[in-house]
């Protein structure tokens, strides 16, 4: 759920001129938008409060005759897959908030102080370890300004192996740290930039190749890219929100 920008039809906003973007994950439905060069409007396929549907007939015996009526076309591939519903949730808060649990996880860590903040980063850079030969890790930091950002970092490098010392790249836009073999560790800052070519610019390619690590702070200012990043195959996109709750304490929030 994000803010509308105002360049839909006003009946596909919600009274609060908020709008839900559904990413699908099923093959054809992915291919048709493809094809078809747009995106597409759509209800929810099941009547409010019933089961969620897995077959034509699912949805057919739970809406009325006039219902049935307004239906042109029925595209019928057979009994889906069990899988659990969509994740919601809700982007237009200062901290993610979970509508609907579903198949994308969303979990949240209280931080006590920035040692205990710098653990959780490099607790969660292992967890990912076993896909760096495939995908480039890449985490999109975001958090006020002293929420705690270049701590979650150094925690990653902490993670990684890294011994050298992390600090915010913010004048120069990006430091990089060598890993094992001819992978790097890339640490970003995006607050500089106006415009997300600024960084493209600075060759983002040969930065997203698989088995390398990518921490970009202010990670908002360049959701473009990072949308484009997460429809590529060698890619998983890590959203980190860190919000400051009191003089040390923080609350971070992973959605994966």
């Amino acid at each position: 759920i994000s803010k509308s920008l105002g360049k839909i039809i006003q009946k596909l906003e919600a009274e609060d001129h908020t709008i839900g973007i559904r990413i699908p994950a099923y093959l054809f439905t992915l291919e048709l938008i493809k094809q078809f060069g747009k995106p597409i409007t759509a209800t929810s396929a099941n009547t409010s409060g019933k089961k969620t549907p897995y077959n034509i007939q699912d949805i057919l015996k739970h809406i009325s005759d006039k219902q049935q009526k307004l239906i042109d076309l029925v595209l019928d591939v057979g009994q889906l897959p069990n899988n659990p519903p969509s994740t919601v949730v809700n982007t237009t808060l200062n901290d993610l908030a979970l509508i609907r649990k579903g198949s994308v996880d969303l979990h949240s860590t209280i931080t006590n102080n920035e040692k205990e903040t710098r653990i959780t980063g490099s607790k969660l850079i292992k967890t990912y370890k076993s896909q760096f030969n495939k995908n480039c890790i890449i985490f999109a930091l975001q958090g006020k300004l002293g929420a705690g950002k270049t701590q979650f970092a150094k925690g990653i490098a902490d993670g990684l192996g890294i011994n050298q010392t992390i600090t915010s790249p913010t004048y120069l836009l990006v430091k990089e740290y060598k890993l094992k073999g001819y992978n790097k560790l890339y640490h970003i800052d995006t607050w500089r930039i106006s415009e997300e070519s600024e960084l493209e610019n600075l060759g983002l390619s040969d930065m997203f190749k698989s088995g390398n690590v990518v921490i970009i702070e202010w990670s908002e200012r360049i959701t473009g890219i990072l949308n484009r990043l997460n429809n590529r195959q060698n890619a998983k996109v890590i959203w980190i929100t860190i919000k400051h709750l009191a003089e040390q304490k923080r609350k971070i929030s992973v959605l994966t």
